[in-house]
């Protein structure tokens, strides 16, 4: 049987639609065609990039801090030497101990006390007899002047032996004012020894830390030798800081003050500015101020030569317009030239407008900005602080058009 052959015509004949159904849903697949391909066009369409670096307008508060690294100290130290000359036989505390005032520290041997003391009780009996001697010296040499002087009464002493006579009382009258002197310093040295005996303990002179000790027992020691030394409780410390002559101006006894150890991280200590030398120091060709802080160190945590980050809060403002200090020292190619941080460019697309303002306090990152004109510059307003890296995200800068003007 054959088939019955097709015209082209009737091959590509569009059927036809004539259910309301069929209708609606060949506009639909329509509509869904087109808000696909509008969605794959912006979507794959890439924003123009901006030529600059830009940080937003904000309002905050800025705190202007003089930041610096000390160390912690005692506030004050003393030292302490052996009361009298003597050998050391022991030590009874170690660098680190909390001492009272007036507890025992070391102790010299009494032994070598009592000994000098028995020598200076010696020596003053021997000065005793030195004075009976020159005492009976006196009594013969006034009696045999007495016999010269009678004997030249009656021509049988010549004038010579006479003043020898008289010389050899003057002289034994001196033997004994010297003897009698060797016994009054033979009985201070007797009554020094005593006392010194008693002083063989060595005590502190007041409560604090123990910071050095003897380095061994056995060695002579005297009043010459700093055996000890004793610092201040730990209670209350210094911090000293040197700061730098661009910021000591800012500094004031008084001024509060915080800082932090490596020891305890986190945790924030509090001072405040006690002394600021005069006394300047060169380091590096820089000139430095010793800044002393006091703090309080209840916990006794803080320990001497601790480093210290110390942080002085000089000024404070809150509710400001700010921008990056960046911002205030950029200025784009072409601008006319205008005295340093006067002025910011704000960012509208390609273009850069100058707004002149006034800059007020900064912490180094942010500085407070006021605008010469009333509202010609608002929170979250782009601001540039530089030409964007020519990477493959960034643009080129262009040639601007610089729009606004100076007043």
């Amino acid at each position: 049987m054959e088939a019955t052959p097709t015209t082209v015509d009737e091959r590509l004949e569009i059927p036809r639609l004539e259910s309301p159904r069929r209708r609606v849903i060949a506009i639909a697949t329509v509509v869904l065609l087109m808000v696909g391909a509008v969605t794959a066009y912006f979507v794959s369409r890439r924003p123009q990039d901006s030529p600059y670096r830009v940080t937003p307008v904000t309002r905050t508060s800025i705190v202007k801090e003089i930041r610096v690294t000390g160390h912690l100290e005692l506030t004050d130290e003393v030292e302490v030497p052996a009361p009298i000359e003597g050998q050391l036989v022991e030590v009874f505390v170690e660098p680190g101990d909390q001492v009272e005032n007036g507890q025992l520290l070391a102790q010299l041997d009494e032994g070598s006390a009592q000994m000098a003391v028995d020598v200076s009780r010696a020596e003053l009996e021997v000065a005793r007899a030195r004075i009976a001697e020159a005492e009976a010296a006196v009594q013969r040499a006034k009696q045999a002047l007495e016999r010269t002087e009678r004997l030249a009464e009656k021509g049988l002493a010549s004038e010579r032996v006479l003043e020898i006579a008289r010389s050899e009382t003057a002289k034994a009258r001196a033997a004994l004012q010297a003897a009698r002197a060797e016994r009054s310093a033979a009985q201070r040295r007797l009554s020094l020894r005593s006392l010194e005996r008693k002083r063989t303990s060595i005590v502190a002179p007041r409560a604090g830390l123990v910071l050095e000790v003897p380095p061994r027992t056995g060695m002579i020691v005297g009043p010459r030798n700093r055996l000890f030394r004793i610092g201040a409780p730990v209670e209350e410390m210094h911090v000293r800081a040197p700061i730098g002559e661009a910021d000591i101006g800012e500094v004031v006894v008084g001024q509060g003050a915080k800082f932090e150890v490596p020891t305890y991280p986190g945790k924030v200590f509090e001072a405040t500015v006690k002394h600021i030398s005069p006394d300047p120091k060169v380091e590096y060709g820089a000139i430095f101020y010793d800044v002393t802080l006091k703090t309080s160190n209840p916990e006794r945590v803080l320990l001497p030569g601790m480093t210290a980050q110390v942080r002085i809060k000089v000024a404070e403002v809150d509710d400001v317009l700010a921008v990056r200090e960046a911002s205030l020292r950029f200025t784009p190619e072409g601008a006319p030239s205008a005295p340093a941080r006067t002025r910011v460019w704000r960012v509208e697309s390609t273009k850069l407008e100058e707004v002149a303002v006034e800059p007020g306090l900064s912490d180094g990152a942010m500085t407070e900005v006021r605008p010469t004109e009333p509202e010609s510059l608002r929170i979250n307003d782009k601001i540039a602080i530089g030409l964007a890296l020519n990477d493959d995200n960034a643009a080129a800068a262009p040639s601007l058009s610089l729009r606004g003007h100076r007043q």
